[in-house]
């Protein structure tokens, strides 16, 4: 193009005059073609490079309105960096006319920054617009009920709502750069059209009017299909944000469903939990009851071994019972014999004396046996009519009456014991009464030997007379004495029996009423010692009998107990499988646990990484040395043309506004004439 520009300036400069309108309208058509294939090859370049910058932030800093770019005229100048032989398109306006631009640079600097805002946030749109749908397709791809995926999920709708926020501030930026960019456009024309259309009124000719009117009629229909085009980008919009919303409605709930289920299972775990804990403790209580079970059948065990007898003991035992089973069987009576014998004893016991009193019964002899048994009976009611004479208590208590009698045979004891302590001493009183009587005799002897002749020898002896008391010595016959001492020995005989049988009789008398009396009360206390032999033997038997069924419980009981072991000794094998397979299970648990939460730590360190590289991204893109290569690049990339088209443009639309002003005011004054 500027090889085209330079031939334009060499042929102006030869035949010094300006081309003919024709070749120049060819040439500018020419040269907006080709302007207008490279603005597309360069916007799709600039698109592809914002589609690779995806780790950058495209978020400005600014106040929430479009933050304009640094104008054209502080960068870098696109004509300064190019090296061509024609002059600039100033320098060829001055040449050909003498007339000025209608327009400055910056203004032209304004609108073309404008127009790059706009195509900026064009870009930026689109950009998040695939973002947003790459995300929601990821999303789409992730399970519902997975727990794993729940939280990259919230993490995808979370990036899908920034998207949208994002999108609609690009949009919303864009809408605000072409309502500037239009407005200034509008301006410029209105600024600037009435004086280009006087300027080159002249030189327009009508079949250049007819083109330009087609190509501003282009030009509208181009900038309506932008407005339809924004339409339906603002359409599609809405729909997408509407689908948008509508997705993240459903995964919330999803979200929700599965956060409940998530809840119900830690508490089915926790109960889970619990009951292990409750079956762990029984267990323990079960171990403990069984140690101690088990320690009792140990002791039992010992004690059962201690209390068994081995085969020849029991040998031994048996042949003992055989033994006394024999004699008892020998020494066992018959029925007939037992009744002959009680008929014997009947006759025994019933005496002619007590005929009297069990009379007036019937001649029909009875049962053997019943005689005895009536005279038994009525010396019970004998004995009960003198216990309650006697006033016999059925605790075992002496009776009163039974009691005096014991202290009158007590203090008999004792008299009898001072009588024979006295009788003791009377015996020794009457050995030296004796001796001092042989003495003298023998004195007296001695005498007579020598004055007379001894005296025949007397006829009888007191000891064929006299009777010895109880408990004495017996006396030997005293020889008769001497006129000088008075004592005669028969006489001291004869009060010396007298003496002796008082004592004696009197003594026995006594001793028989005590004894008749204790021999009255004796019957009644061999009855009672006989029925308490009976109440013993009876309660003997009773033992023995409960001794038996003891060792039949106890047999029953070892029996139960070795049941009951062998039962809880399959239950704690049972139990032992159980806690088992619930620990195993519990291991595995644990383990696919300790893999959710490594696949869980590892997410999490993906999306910090991702968060730092989107923080990276954001501070990256809102440096201000950034903002300068996005403006020394829209500089670079500016076509060298745009001037001459915007002027071109710029002319055309004054002489369109013109034209419809000055019909506007044809019109209007036809309107008034007619009026």
């Amino acid at each position: 193009m500027s090889r085209r520009r330079s031939l334009d300036h060499d042929g102006q400069c030869e035949n010094g005059q300006v081309f003919d309108l024709f070749d120049r309208s060819k040439l500018s058509r020419r040269s907006s073609y080709h302007n207008d294939r490279r603005l597309d090859r360069e916007r799709r370049h600039d698109t592809n490079r914002s589609s690779i910058r995806r780790d950058c932030d495209y978020t400005r800093l600014d106040d929430g309105l479009p933050h304009s770019p640094q104008p054209l005229s502080n960068a870098p100048s696109c004509e300064c960096n190019r090296k061509s032989n024609s002059p600039p398109f100033a320098t060829m306006q001055q040449t050909g006319t003498t007339s000025t631009a209608p327009w400055s640079d910056t203004e032209l600097k304004d609108l073309v920054e404008f127009l790059c805002d706009k195509m900026w946030w064009r870009v930026q749109c689109e950009h998040e617009r695939k973002r947003e749908k790459k995300l929601c397709a990821d999303r789409e791809r992730c399970p519902a009920g997975n727990p794993e995926s729940v939280h990259y999920s919230d993490i995808l709708r979370l990036q899908i709502d920034q998207c949208q926020k994002t999108r609609k501030k690009y949009s919303d930026r864009m809408s605000i750069a072409e309502d500037k960019l239009m407005t200034g456009i509008t301006q410029l024309m209105e600024r600037h059209a009435p004086r280009s259309l006087t300027s080159s009124a002249a030189t327009i000719s009508g079949a250049e009017s007819e083109k330009l009117g087609a190509k501003l009629e282009s030009l509208r229909q181009t900038v309506d299909a932008s407005a339809k085009q924004r339409k339906q980008d603002q359409e599609e919009n809405n729909k997408l944000s509407a689908s948008a919303s509508a997705k993240i409605s459903a995964t919330a709930a999803a979200q929700a469903k599965l956060s409940k289920e998530t809840d119900e299972l830690k508490k089915s775990l926790e109960l889970e939990r619990q009951r292990n804990h409750r079956l762990e403790k029984r267990l323990e209580d079960m171990e403990h009851k069984l140690n101690s079970m088990s320690q009792k059948q140990e002791k039992l065990a010992q004690e059962t071994a201690s209390n068994t007898l081995s085969g020849n003991e029991c040998s031994v035992k048996m042949t003992q019972v055989l033994k006394r089973l024999d004699s008892i069987s020998v020494s066992a009576v018959t029925r007939g014999e037992l009744k002959m014998a009680l008929e014997q004893f009947d006759d025994v016991i019933t005496s002619p004396v007590d005929t009297s009193c069990i009379g007036r019964q019937d001649d029909e002899p009875g049962p053997s046996g019943n005689k005895t048994r009536q005279y038994l009976r009525q010396l019970s009611s004998v004995v009960e009519d003198v216990k309650s004479s006697i006033g016999f208590d059925a605790d075992g208590a002496v009776p009163k009456c039974i009691a005096d009698l014991q202290g009158e045979v007590s203090s008999c004891t004792k008299s009898i014991q001072s009588y024979y302590e006295q009788s003791l001493i009377m015996s020794e009183t009457l050995k030296t009464l004796q001796e001092s009587i042989c003495s003298l005799q023998s004195e007296a002897q001695q005498k007579q030997e020598h004055d007379l002749p001894p005296p025949p020898p007397p006829t009888t002896t007191t000891t064929t007379t006299t009777t010895p008391l109880p408990r004495t010595l017996p006396l030997r016959p005293l020889p008769s004495l001497s006129a000088g001492h008075g004592v005669n020995q028969q006489d001291l005989d004869t009060q010396m029996m007298r003496l002796s049988a008082t004592l004696t009789e009197d003594i026995q008398r006594k001793m028989q009423e005590k004894l008749a009396k204790v021999a009255e009360q004796l019957g009644s206390f061999i009855d009672k010692e006989r029925r308490e032999r009976e109440q013993a033997s009876s309660k003997a038997e009773d033992s023995c009998n409960k001794v038996e069924s003891l060792s039949r419980s106890v047999d029953d009981l070892k029996n139960y107990m070795q049941n009951s072991v062998h039962k809880l000794d399959s239950l704690c094998v049972h139990i032992l499988t159980q806690l088992q397979h619930h620990k195993d299970g519990m291991g595995s648990f644990d383990s696919r646990l300790q893999f959710v939460a490594m696949e869980h730590a590892r997410h999490a360190e993906e999306v910090a990484m991702q968060l730092r590289v989107v923080n990276t991204w954001q501070s990256n893109f809102t440096t201000k040395p950034l903002y300068l290569d996005i403006v020394a690049h829209i500089n670079r990339t500016l076509p060298s043309g745009i001037n001459a088209k915007m002027s071109t443009l710029a002319s055309r639309v004054e002489a369109v506004e013109s034209q419809l002003r000055a019909g506007e005011a044809a019109a209007l004054k036809k309107r008034k004439l007619q009026e």
